[in-house]
């Protein structure tokens, strides 16, 4: 039983990257469902720009929602991975996160 506490424990972040996925994908099909409705109540005006403007924000909506619920996650991956991609990283894409210090040289400039 502590084998398994132990191991849950040390891959918390999966559980909260698959949470910040599952949650993504929600807010992307609420938006869906927002957007058809918008859509539909455009269809009953006469005039053609509230159509276009319905239909040409769907894209950047999904999206954008998707951007954010995958930087979400890989910030949540970032501090728990030691992968050698997330020391490239600025701080700053890690949410103000330092990554754990790489073995070479101090680099110039930094």
């Amino acid at each position: 039983m502590d084998n398994l506490i132990n191991t849950v424990s040390e891959n918390a972040w999966m559980f909260e990257v698959f949470a910040i996925v599952i949650f993504t994908a929600i807010a992307r099909f609420i938006a869906k469902i927002l957007l058809d409705r918008l859509a539909h109540k455009s269809e009953l005006t006469s005039n053609i720009f509230d159509d276009a403007l319905a239909e040409s924000a769907r894209r950047p909506v999904v999206v954008s929602i998707w951007i954010l619920g995958i930087s979400f996650a890989a910030e949540a991956v970032g501090g728990a991975a030691q992968a050698e991609i997330f020391s490239l990283l600025p701080a700053s894409c890690l949410g103000g996160r330092h990554p754990p210090p790489r073995g070479g040289p101090a680099r110039a400039g930094r």
